[in-house]
């Protein structure tokens, strides 16, 4: 019988795993779009940005790359082990430990960027997260949320999932993966389990408006490299190539920026 490699390996082996083998295209493809994306924001050299759930750094460093002074939290403290191997290598660069699920030990107005992918979606309350998001963020700071989507139809292969998503204002949960982590669990039976509550597009402007951010941008996309079926895939691209529809895309990218106060 094959090895349920989430009852036997923590998430951070899990994770790891997924960047060395054929998961990374898809990660890959995503972390193009964000890097677009800050490239059009023309943040000035020196911009203190600030990434959540960086895992082992790898995003972190093309962030440098783009002139920015980078830290990355991460609750793992196995992936922070390669993250902070880097350091060793580029100045600008740092990492800590942080549950998410807590407030940030950053003082308020702290960073220029803020940049989350695909983490929002294993957090217990990620409105709480965006909320505090925009207490470190300084006036006139962006936030970029790159996000699956829990309305993307993909998800029909799950009929009663998707239904449930429309008729509800909330997301969904995908289903209790066991983990050894505290990011997002719950406890199932005798086995803490890892959460992955799907996110809808809508969920995220209101939850950034909530959080006094303005939402600047949303856009859908459609990666390259999916484990979806082909037919979904075509259904995706066609979709977020009309306008209005990106709604129902695979993936969200959505830039929030706090305002900046009349002096």
């Amino acid at each position: 019988m094959p090895i349920n490699r989430y009852e036997d390996e923590g998430v951070a082996n899990y994770w790891n795993s997924k960047y060395e083998q054929s998961y990374h295209p898809y990660l890959h493809g995503r972390q193009k779009k964000v890097l677009d994306l800050i490239s059009q924001l023309e943040l000035p050299k020196g911009s203190k940005c600030l990434e959540l759930g960086c895992g082992g750094g790898q995003n972190a460093v093309e962030y440098l790359n783009k002139g920015l002074e980078v830290h990355g939290i991460d609750s793992s403290e196995e992936l922070l082990k390669t993250a902070h191997e880097l350091t060793l290598k580029e100045s600008n660069l740092s990492f800590s430990n942080v549950d998410l699920n807590q407030e940030m030990p950053f003082e308020d107005e702290s960073f220029d960027l803020v940049v989350v992918v695909g983490t929002l979606q294993y957090l217990m309350e990620p409105s709480t997260c965006i909320k505090d998001v925009a207490r470190i963020l300084k006036p006139g700071g962006y936030f970029i949320v790159c996000q699956r989507n829990a309305l993307s139809f993909n998800v029909l292969r799950r009929p009663l999932s998707f239904l449930s998503c429309l008729l509800s204002q909330e997301g969904f949960e995908w289903g209790g993966r066991p983990v050894s982590t505290s990011i997002g669990t719950s406890v199932k039976g005798t086995k803490e389990v890892l959460i992955k509550r799907m996110v809808k597009f809508s969920n995220l402007k209101r939850w950034l408006s909530m959080a006094g951010l303005e939402t600047v941008s949303v856009q859908g996309y459609t990666p390259d490299f999916s484990f979806s079926p082909k037919l979904f895939r075509l259904l995706d691209k066609f979709l977020t190539s009309i306008p209005g529809l990106y709604r129902f895309s695979h993936v969200v990218l959505a830039l929030g920026k706090k305002s900046i106060r009349d002096s």
